[in-house]
């Protein structure tokens, strides 16, 4: 049996560097489907099931030892390698915890079990450079988007910004350049949806991913900062530069049109 990976994917168009989009509520939906039948085709998959099953032991283990009073140099070094020091906060720590967790284990089993991995992420790797072009300055906002909206996720899926959390930004960045190597996960789709009737005013989906590499490299060392909220403001601050850039790029199109 062919090995299939946990993701949503979607072709990036190389000329004009757009997606093919859907319209929302079909995107949504179809992607609510092929969630569920990727969850129904993991347990046929023996290698990747048991990864993750080690993967839920491990998160147990490292929630379990803390409470036992075990703690030491080897547990903090699993604890960042397994990504298991997220902070839960309220409901909205809880639902970010459990989502870093799936994201996380999604990248472990597609890691080892996932036969084109490595292939993908040399070539996103390539194309990363192309991502960073900027003509007029009209890729400037887009890069900031792709940044800020990397800073803001990452915050909410480890809860506080510390270093002993950033495994989940090198997953971002890992998981980022593979997408880029000619596909893109939920969130692209998710966004471009929105300009399923206007695809001439979609944003460049290289440019995006090129700026979220940015971004969840920089949580990297915002994290070491030790200001858990940190990542949230500073990717909100991007995003806030980003919508006052694009505001003032369409008055002066508006403008030179009359």
């Amino acid at each position: 049996m062919r090995n299939q990976e946990i993701v949503f994917t979607h072709v990036i168009d190389r000329a004009s560097q757009t997606l093919h989009s859907e319209d929302l509520p079909k995107y949504l939906s179809r992607s609510l489907m092929q969630f569920f039948k990727n969850i129904i085709s993991l347990g046929k998959n023996k290698k990747k099931l048991i990864v993750t099953m080690m993967m839920a032991l491990i998160w147990i283990v490292m929630i379990i030892l803390p409470e036992l009073g075990i703690s030491g140099n080897v547990v903090r070094v699993v604890r960042f390698l397994t990504c298991s020091g997220g902070n839960i906060q309220g409901t909205v720590g809880m639902i970010g915890n459990t989502m870093g967790k799936m994201i996380f284990a999604y990248f472990i089993t597609s890691l080892l079990t996932g036969g084109e991995s490595f292939q993908k992420i040399t070539a996103g790797i390539k194309n990363l450079s192309s991502g960073f072009i900027v003509k007029k300055g009209e890729n400037v906002p887009t890069l900031l988007i792709g940044a800020g909206i990397a800073l803001v996720f990452y915050n909410f899926l480890v809860g506080k910004a510390l270093l002993i959390n950033s495994m989940m930004a090198v997953t971002g960045i890992v998981l980022s350049l593979r997408a880029l190597s000619g596909k893109a996960g939920f969130f692209i789709g998710l966004v471009t949806s929105f300009y399923h009737n206007k695809p001439q005013k979609q944003p460049s989906v290289t440019t995006i991913l090129a700026g979220m590499v940015t971004g969840f490299a920089s949580s990297i060392a915002l994290s070491a900062t030790g200001v858990g909220m940190i990542c949230y403001f500073v990717g909100a601050l991007l995003l806030l530069t980003a919508f006052i850039l694009k505001l003032t790029t369409w008055q002066k199109k508006g403008g030179a049109k009359e």
